[in-house]
């Protein structure tokens, strides 16, 4: 690769990470101020108002929770794959083998 085209993609990067953390410090800068967001949008006291901003008030994406668990078993044919059923004997507690660590050192060592 020249150092045209790597400097050209290094530019093309920061500009698109700027953007982003542009648009990531407006949301916040919203979120914190109720003004600013009403500014930005004259609905923002609606109940059906939904943006950026909302989300991040209510602390999620606003997807909401998936209809359906992902499920390999849908989208493989099982001869490509096989789940085994869960163990809890497959794995030994690591607090059992840490029992050296339970203690403090001997005072007179």
């Amino acid at each position: 690769m020249s150092n045209a085209t790597l400097q050209a993609r290094t530019a093309f990067l920061r500009v698109i990470v700027s953007v982003v953390l542009a648009h990531f410090l407006a949301v916040l800068a919203m979120a914190a101020s109720p003004g600013l967001h009403d500014l930005a949008h004259g609905d923002a006291h609606q109940a059906a108002h939904h943006c950026a901003v909302t989300d991040m008030l209510s602390g999620g994406t606003g997807d909401g929770v998936p209809e359906q668990p992902f499920n390999v078993a849908a989208i493989l044919p099982h001869q490509f794959f096989s789940v085994a059923e869960f163990d809890p004997r497959w794995i030994a507690s690591l607090f059992l083998t840490g029992c050296v660590l339970e203690h403090a050192p001997p005072a007179k060592a």
